[in-house]
């Protein structure tokens, strides 16, 4: 018998929602604990985040305008002032355009390049007259945009800023929303109940936490961000940005071990050193795609 040992990706499900104990800390701690806090090094107050996708992150701020590319302690990599926005409430980066702000004064989203130069912008004063937190739809590139005038909605927008359809979410007084690519799902923060909320891709809540109010004295949050089994929220009346341990949150993809039996073409899954079922080769190609089995590193004697 060959036996050939495989390391892939395959999908999981998601537990069954999960919403904490209203007091702190957390009855979880690693799905919302509290884990510190990082200084927000903007001029003015801190107030937008978004993930770069690489591990720093993205903060706006007003009084004045300005985004910050940081790293996760707080060490500045670079910054520029948005000249054509009055206040800068949030933030989100698209790898392919550039970085995306919403303006409260002007009620519209505004592109930059990564440089800070002014691209375009386009209205959101028909859906909302208080746009904050935004983010980035990576399924359809559709923006969305989060309702801070109390219309407890998030909007989505083409990146040509045509409206696309409103989804209704939890809470009271919403302020930031992130993407969560290790998850496939979305964050919110909202202020009004001090909640960090994460829902599906059609905005179906799966699970909540309590915000950087319940902790060590911080002030409301702002912004939301993720990266990995980190979410982040700005204080912005502590100037701080709070981190939470999301690791007990299951991530879209489990890592497991399985083993390729060549004799007869069976496929074992080995998870947490158990034997966890067998399938076809072949089935495993349609379900992972075959594109995936193909980088699969395969060792054949």
């Amino acid at each position: 018998m060959k036996l050939t040992k495989i390391v892939a990706l395959t999908a999981c499900a998601l537990v069954s929602p999960f919403v904490n104990a209203a007091g702190c800390p957390e009855t979880v701690p690693n799905q919302g604990g509290f884990l510190g806090t990082i200084n927000a090094p903007t001029m003015g107050l801190p107030v937008g985040l978004e993930s770069d996708g690489s591990g720093n992150l993205y903060l706006s701020g007003i009084g004045p305008s300005e985004v910050v590319l940081m790293r996760t302690n707080g060490t500045v990599i670079s910054s520029f002032l948005p000249a054509n926005t009055v206040n800068a409430i949030g933030v989100t980066f698209h790898p392919g355009l550039g970085i995306y702000l919403t303006d409260t004064g002007n009620q519209d989203v505004d592109l930059y390049t990564i440089a800070g130069n002014y691209v375009s912008s386009f209205s959101v004063s028909a859906q909302t007259t208080f746009p904050e937190g935004l983010t980035i739809n990576p399924v359809n590139q559709e923006i969305l945009v989060v309702d801070g005038a109390g219309g407890n909605k998030v909007s989505s927008y083409t990146t040509a800023g045509n409206f696309v359809q409103n989804f209704p979410i939890a809470g009271s007084s919403q302020d930031g929303v992130a993407y969560d690519p290790s998850r496939e799902t979305f964050w919110v923060y909202s202020s009004g109940d001090d909640m960090v909320r994460q829902y599906d891709m059609n905005f179906t809540e799966l699970r909540s936490f309590r915000g950087p109010i319940c902790y060590n004295g911080l002030a409301g949050g702002e912004g939301v961000a993720v990266y990995k089994n980190t979410l982040y929220v700005v204080s912005a009346g502590s100037g701080v940005i709070a981190s939470f341990d999301i690791s007990g949150v299951p991530m879209k993809f489990d890592v497991l071990e399985y083993i390729n039996n060549e004799d007869d073409g069976t496929v074992v899954f080995i998870s947490k050193s158990k034997k966890t079922g067998s399938i076809g080769f072949e089935f495993l190609a349609l379900l992972l795609g075959f594109g995936a089995i193909s980088r699969l590193a395969k060792k054949r004697s």
